[in-house]
């Protein structure tokens, strides 16, 4: 599992190749229009957000006539979503075993803390 968490607009190019690519679609047509009226700064946004994607690994592309002409989404683009939710619940799960040293820690501690006030009980307040 190779996961790396994605910005809110990658994740949203990565379901949007990948809704593209199971409904059989033309690929070159879809680019096309959806490159074609975006501003330079917005066209510049997409660029970067398909870069992010490849350089996670989640997609392989070449491109030809400055739009994604070969695109091919990765075995973990496809897993993008499952391998999220396993290290989001890893990260839960580590959370909790973290708290839970805390706490007996400082029970631990609280209790050698007693320990002089039970001996001075213990030896009749000496």
């Amino acid at each position: 599992m190779t996961y790396q968490e994605l910005s809110p607009q990658s994740e949203a190019l990565l379901k949007e190749i990948i809704d593209l690519q199971t409904s059989g679609k033309d690929n070159t047509a879809h680019w096309n229009e959806r490159f074609q009226n975006l501003s330079f700064q917005e066209e510049n946004l997409l660029r970067d957000t398909f870069r992010e994607l490849r350089e996670c690994g989640y997609i392989k592309t070449q491109w030809a006539d400055n739009i994604p002409y070969y695109l091919a989404v990765t075995v973990d683009g496809q897993n993008y979503e499952a391998n999220k939710k396993a290290a989001k619940k890893a990260e839960r799960k580590l959370s909790r075993r973290e708290w839970r040293i805390a706490i007996i820690s400082a029970i631990i501690g609280g209790l050698v803390g007693l320990i002089p006030w039970i001996c001075t009980l213990i030896g009749g307040g000496q």
